[in-house]
């Protein structure tokens, strides 16, 4: 393959990656009314089902 190719396909799979972590937090969002320790859980969650990686997820949290 090209490089360009293989370009191609890593800039549509992060597309895809950055589309559904963004679809994850809106959803679980949405469902509180207040930030408490449930929501930071479920971020989380999502954060790490996203592939974010454990090290970088607790960072964030």
């Amino acid at each position: 393959m090209t490089e360009k190719i293989l370009l191609d396909r890593l800039k549509q799979a992060l597309t895809r990656s950055r589309r559904n972590l963004s679809e994850t937090l809106n959803i679980i969002i949405s469902r509180f009314k207040s930030v408490d320790e449930s929501i930071w859980e479920e971020i989380e969650e999502g954060l790490i089902l996203a592939d974010i990686g454990v090290a970088t997820t607790l960072y964030l949290i």
